[in-house]
Parts: structure tokens; C-alpha cells; sequence
């Protein structure tokens, strides 16, 4: 994610021609943060995606995700949660106080729903040895991929936390390696800012 020192949100007119501009092998188009809800284009945009025939995903903290209306949700396909542990001591001093119950309840909202859910984890120094018991929550419910990030201090306000959350590679290695999902692909990241072809959209 993006913070404030980034610098990089678009307007409306020009994330429309983003979305114009986008090759024929690109068949969903992504919305991120920061925090993509709070960007007053975002239905809009969604929206106008939708009509070009593209399915769309929103990467959101999921504070706003019951406040959608019903048309909103209508313009998404998919809706990446964030969940770094099943520990709320772990989870909510990660994210925010309340993120991991918040979470939860967004699974199960947006199963009912019929949406198509999927969960991102990052991983510190802090929950290193927690990943066993999310995966084992995650494996029972409907989910349909599980993204694993390696910390990544380098951008915004990551970089003023390194030293409480950095890891090496050898240690995500080791906590990731017997990391599965039987009911989701299980994604492992060590160097996203490398990608060139989005690999698990």
C-alpha cells in the first residue's frame, strides 16, 4: 500500500484513461491505496470498468465495506481483506484496534452477499509464528485466494517502521514454507515492488 508521501492518487479523467489504455491481456482492473474507499471517484470508476468489460477488485481496510450500497457492491467482483493474525494483540497492533473483528465480520458479510472475497497478510517480526493459526481460520471460509507479503520497508510509512517489522528473506522462507490453503491459492511474496505482470489478479 501507498501512503500519503507517495504522492501518486489520480483524478477521475485520468484514471479513465488509464482504463482506456489498458492492453487486451488485462482483464480485471484493480483499485488501491491507501485507502481506495475514501477517493471520491471510486464508484464512479468502478463503474465505468464495468462497462468496458473489465471485473474489478478493491483492496480496502474494510471500515466503510457495510456502509456500500447495494448498487455499489454491484460494481465490484472481488474484495481483498486484510487479516495479518488470528491473535487481536498481533492483528490490531499491525493494522488498528478492532481491524481483526472487523475483518472477520467482512468475510462473512460479503459471503452472504455473494462476492467473491480474498485476504492479504504481511509479515513482520510480529506474527512470524502465527501464520499456522490464520491459515487453519481461513481454511474454513470462502475465500478465494490468500496474498502472503514479505514486510516491504521501503515506501511511505513502512520505511519509519522497519526496524520493529523487517525480516529477512530467510525468515519468511521459513515461515511460509508449509503455508497452504486447501480451499484457496496460496500466493508467497518476497518482492512485489519487482513485478512486472500481476501475477494473482
Amino acid at each position: 500500500c501507498v501512503s500519503t508521501d507517495d504522492d501518486v492518487e489520480k483524478s477521475i479523467g485520468d484514471s479513465k484513461e488509464v482504463i482506456d489504455e489498458l492492453p487486451p491481456s488485462v482483464k480485471v482492473v484493480v483499485f488501491v491505496g491507501g485507502e481506495p474507499t475514501l477517493h471520491k471517484g471510486l464508484w464512479p470508476l468502478c463503474e465505468y470498468a464495468k462497462s468496458k468489460g473489465y471485473k474489478t477488485k478493491i483492496h480496502t481496510n474494510g471500515w466503510l465495506v457495510k456502509r456500500w450500497t447495494d448498487r455499489e457492491l454491484a460494481f465490484v467482483d472481488t474484495i481483498n481483506l486484510p487479516i495479518d493474525s488470528v491473535d487481536v494483540e498481533i492483528n490490531d497492533s499491525m493494522r488498528k484496534d478492532g481491524a481483526l473483528a472487523l475483518s472477520k465480520e467482512n468475510i462473512d458479510y460479503l459471503e452472504l452477499m455473494g462476492k467473491d472475497v480474498s485476504i492479504t497478510t504481511v509479515v513482520t517480526k510480529q506474527n512470524l509464528d502465527s501464520l499456522a493459526a490464520l491459515r487453519d481460520y481461513l481454511a474454513t471460509k470462502n475465500i478465494s485466494s490468500w496474498k502472503i507479503f514479505k514486510f516491504y520497508p521501503d515506501t511511505g510509512n513502512a520505511s519509519r517502521h522497519r526496524m520493529e517489522h523487517e525480516i529477512t528473506d530467510e525468515e519468511f522462507d521459513s515461515a511460509t514454507d508449509k503455508i497452504e490453503l486447501h480451499n484457496a491459492t496460496t500466493y508467497k511474496i518476497k518482492e512485489f515492488k519487482n513485478f512486472s505482470t500481476a501475477l494473482f489478479y
